[in-house]
């Protein structure tokens, strides 16, 4: 009986062992990742293009566990670029790791007054699940009907977005391009630059008619 007291705690102490040695390994891993991750956004700032294109996209390839980090990061950095780049890997991170569908709203929101529909109607689908999955979760009957509310709402966001597309410039003065947005019956005047990517940067947007929209 002694034998068997004596192999029963050895098996206990060698389970806690291992548990220790586990949560130890997880931390170790979680500190290397922030270091690494404190190290890429440093190097957004970097004078050189490449190391600044490189850090972005490291960055985004490590995905939703340091979107904390680079939430953070965003509030604090004043660099312009080192900004600019910061809310790409943002939003990059978010559809993956994002988890507050009122911050995917607000996303989704600046994609779509950026005319970039394809983007915002991602990030209202993703919303709209999130605030559904609340609103079933929900006990109280008149927080479950609004966060219905907001599911329905950033719903038919999605399909709207999906539905709008700019059409080709229409005219052009100074840099500043007329853009008629197909099946949203507003005009926009825009200063467009081509980006990174062969992607259309949106540097100001103004309505000439119809204001923002439901957005």
């Amino acid at each position: 009986m002694r034998i068997v007291w004596i192999s029963a705690l050895a098996m206990v102490f060698c389970g806690m062992s291992l548990r220790a040695e586990n949560t130890a390994d997880q931390d170790a891993g979680a500190t290397r990742l922030r270091i690494k991750a404190a190290k890429l956004i440093g190097e957004l700032g970097a004078e050189e293009f490449g190391t600044r294109e490189a850090a972005e996209k490291s960055l985004i390839e490590m995905g939703a566990p340091v979107l904390p980090q680079v939430k953070e990061a965003l509030s604090d950095t004043k660099d312009t670029e080192a900004r600019t780049r910061l809310d790409r890997v943002r939003k990059a991170l978010a559809l993956a790791g994002e988890t507050d569908p009122d911050q995917l709203a607000k996303l989704a929101r600046e994609e779509a007054l950026g005319l970039r529909y394809e983007s915002a109607a991602k990030f209202y689908a993703k919303a709209a699940d999130l605030y559904g999955k609340q609103a079933e979760a929900e006990t109280d009957e008149a927080k479950k009907k609004d966060l219905a509310a907001k599911a329905e709402q950033s719903a038919k966001r999605k399909a709207r977005a999906e539905g709008l597309t700019p059409s080709e410039a229409v005219a052009e003065n100074g840099g500043r391009v007329i853009v008629r947005q197909q099946g949203g019956g507003n005009a926009r005047v825009v200063i467009q630059v081509q980006g990174n990517g062969g992607q259309v940067q949106v540097l100001e947007a103004e309505s000439e008619a119809g204001g923002d929209g439901d957005w």
